[in-house]
């Protein structure tokens, strides 16, 4: 049976979460005895005791947590800093340090302005609510914009999502009116609720396979979207998703089983879909200029569902539901 030698003994304890357990390791037999000395980084938290006694060679110093001691009296190739920052603390630290956490903050903004390099990670939420702003670059390593981030920018118009983003928070673009197309990036697994609502000037979207879940509202009140294709990676798309999208007459669905808020069960095509009525609701407002309108959602093979919508009194509307070739 083969052993470990010094160098995969290395390879393995770059797992251990303890001191301890560097301590038991070397004490094992005499080629492991100079384990933490290989070492150019620090696999653990440190203290200036196990920094000197044991990991004495390192040239980075990792910090694993707030808590962490940086041994500021101490001289390192670099530091770090694997836990959430701020980018005002960035700003500020001196010497050679590593960021791999940036958060953006309200207090940021008002400090530094728009986003000011290619640095942060994160947008914090509510950072750019009621903005007056019309366009604006995000780093590329940016991967998560938070909740109501972008709500009440009427004038934003050109936002290209970049494509390492996985986190859109709800209500993030919540009363963005002027932007005209969003594509959301792959890494996207849930569209959080009311996140594009009254974006009344979205034409296009376009959803990546990847995307499992549309939210609560997410799409409502999308006043210009005419067409929209589901993924087939999506599984759920909740109430009121694409309600009061008044133009949208197209929707192509995916031929797996989609789970549809607040809906009920229709046997089709030997297929089982649920359709809520809720979900695509067209507002009784906009029916009252039309005598009749016609919603179209494409169904797997190559057919379709029909809403057809009459108009019969001022008060009073008529709808049949068929399916064509």
């Amino acid at each position: 049976m083969s052993c470990l030698d010094g160098y995969n003994l290395m390879i393995c304890s770059k797992y251990f979460t303890s001191i301890t357990d560097f301590k038991t390791v070397q004490m094992v037999c005499k080629k492991f005895r100079q384990t933490t000395m290989k070492f150019h980084y620090n696999p653990i938290p440190l203290t200036h005791k196990t920094h000197s006694i044991y990991f004495s060679k390192i040239e980075t110093l990792v910090l694993y947590s707030p808590e962490d001691d940086i041994l500021d009296d101490l001289t390192f190739f670099a530091r770090k800093y694997l836990y959430q920052v701020t980018y005002d603390k960035v700003a500020t630290l001196k010497g050679n340090n590593i960021f791999c956490n940036v958060l953006y903050t309200i207090s940021d903004r008002s400090k530094y302005g728009d986003v000011p390099s290619n640095m942060v990670t994160e947008i914090d939420k509510q950072v750019y609510t009621n903005s007056e702003l019309t366009s604006l670059k995000l780093p590329n390593v940016l991967t998560a914009i938070g909740d109501y981030a972008f709500s009440g920018s009427t004038q934003l118009k050109e936002l290209d999502i970049p494509p390492c983003v996985v986190t859109i928070g709800k209500y993030c673009f919540f009363n963005c009116f002027a932007i005209e197309e969003v594509v959301i990036p792959k890494g996207i697994k849930t569209l959080f609720e009311y996140t594009f609502h009254q974006c009344k000037l979205l034409k296009k979207i376009t959803l990546n396979e990847g995307i499992c879940t549309i939210g609560r509202g997410c799409f409502s009140y999308c006043e210009s979207l005419n067409n929209v294709k589901i993924p087939e990676s999506v599984t759920e798309i909740d109430h009121m998703a694409f309600a009061s999208c008044y133009l949208l007459e197209n929707v192509e669905l995916n031929e797996n089983k989609i789970k549809f808020g607040f809906s009920v069960n229709i046997l089709l095509l030997s297929k089982t879909f649920s359709l809520g009525i809720k979900i695509f609701f067209v507002s009784v407002c906009f029916i009252n200029y039309i005598k009749s309108y016609n919603f179209i959602i494409n169904l797997p093979f190559k057919k379709q569902l029909i809403f057809k919508i009459h108009r019969t009194t001022d008060k009073h509307y008529r709808t049949n539901t068929f399916v064509i070739n």
